[in-house]
């Protein structure tokens, strides 16, 4: 949360998938982003996360229309 370009995030549970989740942030730019999903110490957490799901988060990147 302390990330530059960080604005805000959400956590949605999925009413007819036990255990399926989406969390979105929003970020100032792609850039902002790129440079936090590139860091070590996400990468780190990401890993940590992943091996307790027992699978790989998939990211996609949506912007305002």
């Amino acid at each position: 949360m302390n990330q530059p370009g960080y604005i805000s995030g959400e956590t949605l549970q999925r009413i007819d998938t036990t255990g399926e989740y989406i969390v979105i942030s929003s970020w100032q730019s792609v850039d902002n982003w790129q440079q936090w999903a590139t860091s070590r110490a996400r990468i780190q957490l990401q890993n940590r996360i992943d091996a307790v799901l027992s699978e790989k988060t998939e990211y996609e990147i949506y912007q305002y229309s």
